[in-house]
């Protein structure tokens, strides 16, 4: 991949993309959202908002695509396909780019499922003493008004 090609060739190293989101910020949940500034980066992404509109703006170092409304279950590599299928980035040789995005699509997918059973069991735990106490105020009522 010739550098030459790149649209915004001061972004094509991962690094300075990943640094693109530190340096501003990043509207949407790193620790919920798939498309985290690491996922984005790794797919050729560098952050580069347009306020008021678009505070989620993406660019693509190399095609120049930008994409925004960013939504929790997007992935990066797929709406940039979608986006932009003849990107250069995107068609070099894929065996050092496709265990890195597993690695990363598979740690958030673990830590979103890890939240939600984390907050399925707090919300059965709390039905649960809330039962109990309707079933205890229930009982206490019941007991006081025997003769």
């Amino acid at each position: 991949m010739s550098n030459k090609s790149a649209k915004h060739p001061q972004m094509t190293s991962y690094h300075a993309r990943l640094a693109s989101f530190d340096k501003k910020s990043w509207p949407h949940n790193k620790d919920t959202f798939i498309a985290s500034p690491q996922a984005l980066a790794e797919t050729g992404f560098f952050y580069d908002p347009r306020p008021p509109s678009f505070l989620d703006r993406c660019v693509c170092f190399y095609c120049g695509v930008s994409l925004v409304g960013w939504e929790q279950t997007d992935f990066p590599r797929h709406e940039h396909l979608v986006h932009s299928p003849n990107c250069g980035f995107l068609e070099q040789p894929k065996k050092r780019q496709i265990p890195k995005f597993q690695q990363i699509y598979r740690q958030h997918f673990n830590e979103l499922r890890q939240k939600h059973r984390e907050t399925e069991r707090d919300s059965q735990e709390k039905v649960g003493l809330i039962r109990e106490i309707v079933f205890a105020s229930l009982f206490e009522e019941s007991s006081s008004q025997e003769p």
